[in-house]
This record gives structure tokens, C-alpha cells and sequence, in this order.
């Protein structure tokens, strides 16, 4: 079954000098692009290998399922998609096989496809909570509130313990304009994994939908506390002293992270753009240098 890290869940605010808002989906969807690790991508000799497995026994469903999975962590969604499609001429209720078809649908842009295979997956009744966890956040991709908080309460059924069951269901409640009733889905899942700085970080971006500054700020410090390397804390606590409009704090925030990750363009185009709204033009001017000596191709792009 795929993992849903509870890292899916955790959301950012990538904002350039505008004030701290509250979308919930969006900054969710910034997340999955610019905090999910790539995955090890599958070298040439064993991705060679898992070919010749799948055209030595082409009726192997584990053998096509693990070649379909490395097809996508080398970017190549069409050669996964015939993949997975030839699995499901096998055997037409394969979950992972439908979940990994709506991954890819999610990730072409096509949500409502990705929705669709869901619906297949909800009908096949699958006893794994990540299955449900899955569905669920390709559901509120879609827009669909209501499936979607199904999903997650199935989920949370099937294992009590299931932390994205509980954040999933934090998210639907901020879809409804629910903050409250988020940050205590939220406090479920911390009384699970009280030491998990990414719910931290989640917890701080809810009491921001709340308009609770304060509390923010000491959940993102927690985050930081816990694990002083976590991009995303580090970024929502500089994004939070801008839209207070204190930015010695907000730089202090992005400069901190440049030193643990000099090669981040996007922190440091974040800084460079406070620094130019401050009329800090000699350290902004410093800082585009910076940025084109520690990832020359990075900055050229940008």
C-alpha cells in the first residue's frame, strides 16, 4: 500500500511580503510540491531488472506494481499508467493499483479523475486505513468535502491510531470554516505523537486560520524546538513576523534556514524580497550574488 506520510499533511505559507492568509488547500498543495522528499529513484540496472522480471513473467502483478511505482519516481507517468492499467485488466479491484492511477490523474491535473478512482477504491471496501487516508486527500483535491470526511472517518475507524486519519479530518473541518473544531481533530493526532514537529507546524498554521497569533508562534517555535532543521516551521515563522510587520524577525527566520540550506533559491529570493521592501539595497543586492554563487543554474532560472 502507498505511504501517506503525515508530512502530506503539513502546510506552508510561501508568501513574498503579503500577509499571513489562510487557504488551506492551496498551502496544502504547495506542501506536497516543495516538503515531500523525493523518493530514491530506481537506478538503471534495477529498473533493467525490474523489465526483464515483468517480460519473464508478464501475469506478475508484484513484479508490474513495482515497476509501475519506479516508472513514477523517475517522473515517467505514462510508461507507470500502462503499467498499472495492465494490472487492472488482471484484476480490476486492485487498490494500490487504482490509488497509484489516481496519484498520477492528481498529478497530470486532472482531479476529477483522481476522484473517480476513488470512488472505485470506496466501492472495493479496503480494511487499510492509509487506503482511506489516500482517497480522502484525493477527495478534497477534487472538492468534495462530504466523501472526503467520509474517507477520513473510515479511516480513523479501521485505526484509531492513524495520525493522517485525524489530520485529514482537521482539514475538512477548515474547509467548513470549522478552526475550532481543526485544532482539536489536530490535538488528536499530537496526543499520538506529541514529539512530531510536523504537527507542530500544522497545529501553528490552524491557530494562524484563527487568528491567534500568539499561539501560532509558540507552536511553530515547538516545531523548531523539536527538530531546528524543519524547513516549513522555520518558513511560516518568518511568514508570520511579516504579516506582523517585524522584519528583523522574519529575516533572522529565512537567514537561519540559508545556513542550514545555503542552496534554497526559494528561502533566499523570500529574503531578498523582504530585504528590497525594507530599502535594504546593498544586503538585497548581496543576496542575489549569494544565490547565483550557491545554485548558479537554480538562480538562472528563477
Amino acid at each position: 500500500m502507498m505511504k501517506s506520510p503525515a508530512a502530506t499533511w503539513v502546510l506552508v505559507f510561501l508568501l513574498c511580503g503579503a500577509s499571513v492568509g489562510c487557504n488551506w488547500r492551496a498551502r496544502r498543495e504547495l506542501t506536497e510540491a516543495s516538503q515531500a522528499a523525493p523518493a530514491s529513484s530506481s537506478t538503471d540496472s534495477e529498473l533493467a531488472a525490474l523489465e526483464s522480471n515483468v517480460r519473464a513473467q508478464p501475469y506478475s502483478v508484484p513484479f508490474r506494481y513495482r515497476l509501475a511505482r519506479a516508472y513514477l519516481q523517475r517522473h515517467d507517468p505514462q510508461r507507470a499508467t500502462e503499467q498499472l492499467q495492465r494490472i487492472l485488466e488482471q484484476e480490476p479491484n486492485h487498490v494500490e493499483a487504482l490509488l497509484a492511477l489516481a496519484e498520477v490523474a492528481a498529478l497530470m491535473g486532472y482531479p476529477e479523475k483522481a476522484t473517480e478512482l476513488c470512488d472505485r477504491v470506496r466501492k472495493v471496501g479496503p480494511t487499510d486505513a492509509s487506503a482511506w487516508t489516500e482517497c480522502g486527500r484525493f477527495y478534497l483535491g477534487g472538492g468534495q468535502v462530504d466523501p472526503a470526511e467520509a474517507a477520513f472517518q473510515k479511516a480513523a475507524a479501521l485505526d484509531p491510531r492513524s495520525i493522517n486519519a485525524w489530520l485529514g479530518q482537521a482539514e475538512v473541518a477548515l474547509a467548513r470554516k470549522q478552526p475550532g473544531e481543526a485544532e482539536r481533530l489536530c490535538q488528536k493526532a499530537l496526543q499520538l505523537d506529541p514529539d512530531n514537529p510536523q504537527l507542530h507546524n500544522t497545529l501553528g498554521l490552524m491557530r494562524v486560520c484563527q487568528k491567534d497569533d500568539a499561539g501560532a508562534e509558540a507552536a511553530f517555535h515547538q516545531a523548531l524546538q523539536l527538530d531546528p532543521t524543519f524547513p516549513l516551521a522555520r518558513i511560516n515563522l518568518a511568514s508570520l513576523y511579516r504579516s506582523q510587520r517585524k522584519p528583523d524577525q522574519a529575516a533572522a527566520q529565512y537567514r537561519k534556514l540559508l545556513e542550514q540550506r545555503p542552496e534554497d533559491v526559494g528561502t533566499r529570493l523570500l529574503l531578498i524580497d523582504l530585504l528590497y521592501k525594507q530599502k535594504q539595497w546593498s544586503q538585497a543586492e548581496a543576496e542575489c550574488r549569494r544565490a547565483i554563487t550557491e545554485a548558479p543554474e537554480q538562480a538562472r532560472l528563477r
